[in-house]
């Protein structure tokens, strides 16, 4: 690439329908931010793939212990962006009985 030149990614946002809209802004017209329309790159070589299952499985967050999603209704996309953090999780001050 030259120096100078801009590349622009293609984004997404939902419509009040719950289409997905395509475009290059980065801010929709309701002036939230859109989310790329691009899949993150995967790679067979993931050193680190058994740290996230293991994270996803401890904050109870891996796909097969999500409720089986309803495939009935139209417009299941719900939003294109980034999904809320996991929550923290409760530390006690409390000591096992034994």
């Amino acid at each position: 690439m030259a120096s100078g030149t801009r590349v622009t990614f293609l984004q997404c946002y939902l419509s009040e329908q719950g289409n997905r809209v395509y475009t290059l802004k980065k801010f929709d017209p309701m002036g939230q931010q859109t989310c790329s329309a691009h899949p993150a790159r995967f790679s067979p070589d993931n050193k680190y793939s058994r740290h996230g299952i293991t994270i996803k499985r401890r904050f109870k967050v891996l796909m097969t212990q999500q409720p089986r999603p309803d495939l009935s209704s139209e417009g299941s996309l719900t939003s294109c962006a980034a999904p809320s953090p996991p929550p923290q999780p409760i530390i006690s001050n409390q000591t096992p009985q034994s």
